[in-house]
């Protein structure tokens, strides 16, 4: 999964596609299949639904129909519509960006390299990995050792297989959080965002990214050495999940967040950032780079809590609400349903199995001493 963040001159807000990139594990009671059309979920203590429509992430391609009916019947009758977490910024906010940022790109020329400070052993190899990959020297500008070997390894995994080059941007319509929210707009239904984050967590991930050092960038050469193995979570499937999605069935998608990645793919995915025509990877991944970013998990962590807490917030107003939540979030140990069930909700799968609430314990009283 990654961070899509998008510079520009102009006022952005950008859905989150962001999570860990470790292979999801599935609580399994938790999926079962709709009875025809996207699955739905629901959350409910006596008085109050929130109805959340389980979806793939992404565009939906355009040969995949989906039926929305069921979809606009919920929203046109719904107190709010909760969408995931946003990051927003608006033109004032831009030139807020640190320098940090701007450096992704190449933009800055000045100053030490950092490649001219590394010890002459460390510097010989990252200088031959460098010129065998074909990058100059400036697009890593004066970055710390470790995030300039992220940006390598970005460089590349992409170089050597790129995503879906074949297939034009035209060939997938919007992501189910745009219908959803056309939708509410035509209805006249409020819409609200999990959470909205700024230019904060952008300096928080950046900074994050500051943390490892030579050990990362040793760990990444001699991953280049080895040579790398294509993500298996990345390839394109030609679109089988989505159709599974559309017809009421989670688990082709579930399957693919699942899988192990490779060694060199790492733990924490990757951080897709572009700026106009420009854009970089950082791949994030290499577990001796990923140990010490212990910000970014706490960030990852705090985005299911924002949606969790966002359809909390929601249940305290009778009637019903819609939720719409990526499906690896909602269903996986620790995701989104589990923390809802935990807070004592009752939960109804697509196949109307009713799970009863499970609250969570009582701390136990202290023995009287």
């Amino acid at each position: 999964m990654a961070l899509a963040c998008l510079l520009g001159g102009a006022a952005s807000a950008q859905d989150l596609p962001f999570g860990d990139g470790q292979p999801v594990t599935v609580v399994d009671e938790l999926v079962a299949k709709g009875p025809g059309g996207p699955a739905w979920w629901q959350v409910s203590d006596g008085d109050t639904t929130v109805f959340i429509l389980a979806t793939p992430g992404g565009g939906i391609p355009k040969d995949v129909t989906w039926e929305t009916r069921l979809l606009e019947v919920r929203i046109k009758e719904a107190n709010a519509l909760i969408l995931p977490p946003t990051l927003s910024f608006g033109l004032l906010g831009i030139f807020s960006v640190p320098s940090l940022a701007f450096n992704l790109y190449g933009m800055q020329r000045e100053g030490e390299k950092m490649e001219r400070k590394l010890e002459p052993a460390l510097r010989t190899r990252w200088v031959s990995a460098r010129e065998k990959a074909g990058f100059p020297e400036e697009r890593y500008g004066a970055h710390p050792p470790g995030m300039a070997a992220m940006l390598l390894l970005g460089d590349v995994y992409a170089k050597q297989f790129p995503r879906d080059p074949q297939t034009p941007r035209d060939t997938y319509g919007p992501r189910v959080e745009q219908v959803a929210q056309n939708i509410a707009r035509d209805q006249h239904v409020r819409v609200d965002r999990a959470a909205t984050y700024g230019l904060s967590l952008m300096n928080r991930v950046l900074d994050d990214l500051k943390v490892p050092g030579s050990d990362c960038m040793v760990s990444v050469l001699d991953d280049l050495d080895k040579g790398l193995t294509k993500d298996p979570t990345l390839p394109p499937d030609g679109g089988a999940a989505a159709r599974a999605w559309a017809q009421g069935d989670v688990r082709p998608l579930l399957e693919r967040a699942a899988i192990p990645r490779p060694a060199d793919k790492g733990s924490l995915g990757t951080i897709g950032i572009a700026f106009g025509s420009d854009n970089v990877h950082l791949y994030r991944t290499n577990p001796v780079c990923a140990a010490p970013m212990d910000d970014f998990r706490r960030l990852v962590a705090s985005f299911m809590t924002d949606e969790v807490n966002a359809i909390d917030e929601a249940m305290k107003k009778p009637g019903h609400a819609v939720a719409i939540v990526g499906a690896a979030d909602l269903l996986r140990k620790g995701g989104v349903l589990e923390q809802l069930q935990a807070k004592g909700y009752e939960i109804t799968l697509p196949n109307a199995q009713k799970l009863l609430a499970n609250p969570p314990q009582p701390a136990s009283a202290a023995a009287p001493s």
